[in-house]
């Protein structure tokens, strides 16, 4: 999570000191293991290469739990949304590890939604509901 979390935080060229406090905090970092996940952050975030590797790792760590994987993503498009901008180069990689860990692209756009500022928002996409879902 540290190495994808750090590869999210430079999809976009720059890493902000607001997504590392994002990284801190969705994925709560303690300060008895700052040390070890600084060194391991500082040295993913020298580029996106091998976020794939990171992805399948997760996979298997969490044999293919499926809330768990979405956890993981939540955690990532929390880092992506931390300087108030969702990048269109975050997105991509978002997307790409969305589609890594077997999410639909339907169940990407629901999870985009829920980040997405409010005036952006389509209340069917955050509700994860077809326009035409009866009210019954």
């Amino acid at each position: 999570m540290i190495s994808l979390g750090a590869k999210m935080a430079k999809s976009d060229g720059v890493v902000t000191k607001d997504e590392v406090r994002a990284f801190k905090k969705a994925f709560k970092v303690t300060d008895a293991e700052m040390k070890h996940t600084a060194r391991a952050f500082n040295l993913a975030k020298q580029d996106v290469a091998g976020y794939e590797t990171c992805a399948d790792e997760l996979i298997t760590v969490f044999r293919g739990d499926r809330k768990m994987l979405e956890y993981v993503l939540e955690g990532v498009f929390h880092i992506a949304k931390a300087d108030g901008v969702l990048h269109p180069k975050e997105e991509e990689f978002l997307r790409k590890v969305a589609k890594r860990f077997g999410f639909t692209d339907a169940e990407f756009d629901f999870m985009k939604a829920r980040h997405t500022p409010g005036p952006e928002r389509n209340p069917y996409d955050v509700l994860g509901l077809k326009p035409s879902v009866s009210r019954r």
